[in-house]
């Protein structure tokens, strides 16, 4: 199943607003207009972007969309994943860090059905992935059942 994120729009957009503001105040000076100008452009790439997490029976898709645009590709087989740690991001926020055997973690939160924490737990008992569950993490998913 694939499941989708979005960058966090009320906060990019109040950003948005404030470096507007902020522009059209101080106009005269020419070395905080081009850092506008690199701040809104900064806050537009932001709006644009979003993520999907595809969850098949031996491999992990971690996809980063750019307008409907693909940009950024990662497949992450079974045997790649050292850990997987639930957490709590946040106040009720809850996500995954999967920690790799080489290479970076990868952080999956907000994604949407939030199905995907249940599905990630069972990709991991399937594949024999440690799984390793935060007490926050525990606390928030005792509050939602």
């Amino acid at each position: 199943m694939i499941y989708r994120a979005k960058t966090q729009r009320g906060v990019l957009i109040f950003l948005l607003a404030l470096t507007l503001a902020s522009l059209a105040l101080n106009f005269d000076s020419v070395n905080l207009f081009s850092f506008h100008f690199i701040i809104i452009g900064f806050i537009l790439l932001a709006l644009g972007t979003s993520y999907e997490l595809t969850i098949d029976k031996e491999v992990l898709s971690y996809h980063i969309i750019f307008l409907k645009k693909r940009i950024y590709k990662r497949k992450i087989h079974a045997s790649q994943i050292g850990q997987l740690n639930f957490k709590r991001f946040g106040w009720i926020q809850t996500g995954v860090v999967i920690s790799m055997k080489k290479g970076f973690p990868l952080r999956i939160v907000g994604f949407k059905p939030h199905r995907y924490l249940i599905r990630l737990e069972e990709f991991a008992e399937e594949n024999v992935i440690s799984i390793m569950k935060a007490e926050g993490y525990n606390i928030l998913m005792d509050r939602t059942k």
